[in-house]
C-alpha cells in the first residue's frame, strides 16, 4: 500500500528538503518496515547514501535523485560531535593573520558580523567574523580572535561557524592590544572584548605619561553607522582614571559612529586631558556594530 506523494518537508519536518527526483513516486513501506520511496511502476527506489557530521556513511530511505542528494549535502555540515557548530562547506584559505577567504564563491551572507568562527591552524583557533567582502570571485572574512587567536599561515582545517550564543569550546572573552593616541610613549595597554549578535562589549585600560589632550584607544571593529545618538557623533560611557596624576573618577569614553576609535575625556563635560603628567583611563561599554 502506498500513500499520495508528499514533500520530504512534510515527512521529516525539514523545510529545506525537496521532493524526490522521480516524478510520480510515492511514500510506501520498504524493507524492515522503514519508509521508502516507491517508483511509479511499483519498484523500490534506491535510497541515497550520504554522510552526516561524523563522516560515517548512512542510508536515507526515501531520499532519491540528484535533488535529494544536493539537499542532503547541506545536512552534512551539521557536526554532531561538536555541539553548536556547523562545518563550513567551502575551504578556508589563509590571507593574513586576521583574515581568510573562500575561493570562487560569494558567501558574505553566511558570515554576518559577529558570527562565531573556529578552525584548526596549528592549534584550535576561535574568533568572530568582521565585515566580509567579495572581490575577484572570492569572499574574504576578517577573523577577530584578539591577540590570543591569530592565523599562522599554515593549512586551515576543520573550518566551522556558529550563530549560537555559546557553541562548545568558544571563549568567554578575547584579549587584544588597542592602538593609542595622546601618550608620550607606549602606555600600559590592556583590552578585552566579546561580541553577542551585533553588540560589542569592550573593556579598555591605558596608563602612562600624557603628551596631548586628545586621548584615544581603539576597539577591534568599527561601530555601526546607526549608533543611537541623534547627532551621529557618539555617546558617552562612564569610566575612571587619572589626569595629571590626580584622580579622575568620572571620565567619559565616547565611541563614534562608523569608527573603531574611542575618544576619552577627563569629565562628563567632555574636557580634554592635561598634556602632561600621569594619565590613565579605564572604561567598559557596549556598542552596536
Amino acid at each position: 500500500m502506498t500513500n499520495p506523494p508528499y514533500t520530504m518537508a512534510d515527512l521529516l519536518g525539514f523545510g529545506y528538503i525537496a521532493n524526490p527526483a522521480v516524478p510520480g513516486s510515492a511514500l510506501g513501506i520498504g524493507t524492515n518496515n522503514l519508509p521508502a520511496w516507491i517508483n511509479p511502476d511499483g519498484t523500490a527506489a534506491t535510497p541515497s547514501m550520504r554522510t552526516l557530521g561524523t563522516g560515517a556513511t548512512q542510508a536515507y530511505p526515501g531520499a532519491t535523485g540528484a535533488a535529494a542528494d544536493a539537499v542532503l549535502a547541506q545536512l552534512d555540515g551539521i557536526d554532531l560531535t561538536v555541539p553548536g557548530w556547523v562545518n563550513a562547506p567551502a575551504a578556508w584559505v589563509y590571507v593574513s593573520a586576521t583574515s581568510f577567504k573562500e575561493v570562487g564563491v560569494d558567501t558574505r551572507n553566511r558570515y554576518p558580523v559577529g558570527t562565531k568562527l573556529s578552525c584548526t591552524d596549528s592549534t584550535t583557533k576561535f574568533g568572530y567574523a568582521g565585515v566580509a567582502t567579495y572581490a575577484g570571485g572570492d569572499t574574504t572574512v576578517p577573523f577577530l580572535g584578539g591577540s590570543g587567536y591569530v592565523l599562522s599561515g599554515g593549512a586551515i582545517t576543520n573550518p566551522r561557524y556558529s550563530y549560537m550564543a555559546t557553541p562548545q569550546g568558544f571563549p568567554g572573552g578575547f584579549a587584544y592590544t588597542p592602538t593609542y593616541g595622546g601618550w608620550a610613549a607606549t602606555p600600559t595597554l590592556r583590552g578585552e572584548f566579546t561580541i553577542n549578535g551585533r553588540l560589542l562589549t569592550a573593556w579598555l585600560y591605558a596608563g602612562g605619561t600624557s603628551a596631548a589632550g586628545a586621548t584615544t584607544l581603539t576597539i577591534p571593529i568599527s561601530v555601526s553607522a546607526l549608533l543611537p545618538d541623534g547627532s551621529g557623533t557618539g555617546f558617552g560611557s562612564f569610566g575612571r582614571g587619572q589626569d595629571n596624576g590626580g584622580a579622575a573618577t568620572a571620565i567619559m569614553a565616547r565611541p563614534a559612529a562608523s569608527s573603531a576609535t574611542v575618544t576619552f575625556y577627563k569629565d562628563l563635560a567632555a574636557t580634554a586631558f592635561t598634556t602632561s603628567g600621569d594619565k590613565k583611563v579605564e572604561a567598559t561599554f557596549s556598542v552596536p556594530i
